[in-house]
């Protein structure tokens, strides 16, 4: 099977005669996954569970990036909502109390996300999700303002966050779906999309919309096709990564770190389509855009305000 990113080559000398090595060969190379381990598949998972990308080639980044999946390979919102998603449905089917669900989730994300290196965006992540949980123990719930509080809380935590590229796309990115999503995907529904596609389109599209000037001025470069590879991909991205992190104790025992091929197999198609969209005219349109482009974005702000209001 053609690998997705075969111009990237990596040798690598290691220990033979293990039985485990040999089938860690060999399956793979059965059902077309190439490039397990640190090299393929393996890289990608870890860098999508721990947010470092030192494993995985660069070929590889540049054609997530293109497509519009990058945030996939770094520790973000998405990771620690599904990450939350995961912990509170196991403590809700041990029927704990709530709050003692609000003390342990928090506890744990607390503690994914100092695991995986305090990214700006997982902080933020972080801090809003342990709002949300605790807002809606207490019975105030209003997505606007948790989104307000975290950031002030990540800034207090430390100001330079403020200049980060990672945090202000995270928080760019939440503000997006929180203003614009709902109209944009009532359009898509006006306009006879499905339910799911319209859903997936307007939250995509509302994603790029905020972080459009950011991303114009932070890497000079716009994804022609992320709006809608993000719509198409994204049940897929949660899918595996909830398979990486439920399946990740049985991959420790050698009886069973077969398992592991099932998220390799999703991770492959992620690659693939990711190398073909890379690949695609006019994937990538380079801009040259000062600063004062972020400027856009108080009024992206008053205007998302109003209609989120």
């Amino acid at each position: 099977a053609e690998h997705p990113f075969e111009d990237d080559a990596e040798l690598q000398i290691r220990a033979g005669g293990l039985k485990m090595r040999e089938l860690d060969e060999k399956i793979p190379l059965k059902y077309g996954v190439i490039g397990q381990e640190t090299c393929g598949p393996g890289g990608i998972a870890y860098g999508m569970i721990v947010g470092d990308r030192f494993a995985i080639p660069d070929a590889a980044n540049e054609a997530y990036s293109a497509a519009g999946i990058g945030h996939v390979l770094s520790v973000s919102g998405l990771h620690i909502s599904l990450a939350a998603m995961m912990l509170s449905r196991l403590i809700e089917a041990l029927r704990a109390p709530y709050l003692a669900s609000c003390i342990t989730v928090t506890a744990l994300l607390a503690l994914y996300t100092v695991f995986t290196g305090a990214a700006a965006s997982a902080v933020r992540a972080l801090v809003m999700y342990a709002m949300s949980l605790w807002s809606r123990y207490l019975g105030r719930r209003d997505a606007l303002n948790s989104l307000f509080a975290a950031c002030t809380v990540c800034l207090m935590i430390s100001p330079f966050y403020l200049f980060e590229c990672g945090f202000l796309l995270s928080a760019g990115s939440v503000y997006g779906l929180i203003a614009f999503s709902r109209p944009v995907s009532s359009l898509f529904r006006r306009l006879r999309f499905p339910r799911f596609l319209a859903d997936g389109l307007g939250a995509s599209l509302a994603v790029q919309v905020a972080i459009l000037p950011l991303t114009a001025v932070f890497f000079s470069e716009i994804g022609l096709y992320a709006i809608v590879v993000n719509a198409l991909l994204m049940p897929l991205l949660s899918a595996v990564f909830v398979l990486l992190v439920a399946l990740l104790p049985l991959m420790l025992i050698p009886p069973l770190f077969f398992v592991g091929y099932l998220p390799a197999v999703g991770i492959g198609w992620m690659s693939a389509l990711s190398a073909f969209v890379a690949s695609l005219p006019l994937a990538v349109i380079v801009v040259k855009v000062s600063a004062l482009a972020a400027l856009v974005l108080p009024f992206v702000f008053f205007r998302g305000f109003g209609g989120a209001c």
